[in-house]
């Protein structure tokens, strides 16, 4: 996809999406099951976690909430196929679900990096790896989200490529 003929799109699996919903729908079900559940013996899977109980209603207003929060954030990102990374012939455009879209046109992008944010936890250590577009003017965009982790460079290296050939196209004329 991203050595053929433009627009070239890069976008979220729908697969994740789903999983996403599905989650949010088994914590807002247990989440419901233990605000109804006034004895704390009616939920079966929930008590062999140890989370069911007299009193534990809190708890499940919370997971109610959260599983509601990210069943909403899915399916906007489900039904506006959000986010969308999509290079054409005008630049380059970046569409996030819920804070718009931002476009560059080539005559404006200065450079594309590679943003690489590494944390270290308790555990391990959590790496965010991301493609850094920096203009003429300053500004940065960060694009990690429709990027799979392991396509970093190789849509860096895709975005360096079709800018350099836009700009030798300018230059030409």
């Amino acid at each position: 996809m991203a050595n053929g003929p433009l627009p070239i799109v890069y976008k979220g699996s729908s697969r994740s999406r789903l999983i996403a919903v599905a989650v949010a729908l088994v914590l807002t079900v247990l989440g419901i099951m233990l605000i109804f559940d006034s004895d704390g013996d009616r939920v079966v899977g929930v008590n062999a976690f140890g989370l069911g109980g007299p009193g534990r209603s809190d708890l499940g207003w919370m997971m109610t909430g959260a599983g509601l929060a990210i069943a909403i954030g899915a399916l906007i990102s489900l039904l506006r196929g959000c986010p969308r990374l999509e290079l054409n012939s005008e630049g380059i455009s970046y569409s996030r679900c819920l804070q718009g879209t931002t476009r560059i046109a080539w005559n404006e992008l200065d450079r594309a990096d590679i943003q690489r944010v590494r944390r270290r936890q308790p555990i391990g250590e959590t790496k965010l790896d991301c493609v850094l577009l920096v203009t003429t003017d300053g500004r940065q965009v960060v694009i990690s989200a429709p990027i799979d982790p392991s396509q970093v460079e190789n849509v860096q290296a895709t975005i360096t490529r079709v800018a350099a050939s836009f700009r030798a196209k300018g230059n030409a004329s």
